[in-house]
């Protein structure tokens, strides 16, 4: 995380999800600091998208 700071790399991670959100590396981090997140909506989203990356990485 970004200095372990949980906000900042949560915000960091959002924004970058928001420029592309179909890039994987991008996906996985941003799942990875939400389903550290104290946060129960935090922990639903990273899930959501780490069941996304499973879909699509499926062969």
């Amino acid at each position: 995380m970004a200095l372990n700071n949980a906000t900042t790399a949560t915000q960091a991670f959002a924004h970058a999800y928001k420029l592309s959100p179909t890039y994987g590396g991008v996906k996985l981090g941003y799942a990875e600091v939400l389903t550290r997140s104290g946060d129960p909506q935090d922990n639903l989203l990273g899930g959501r998208l780490l069941r996304e990356l499973l879909q699509s990485n499926r062969t």
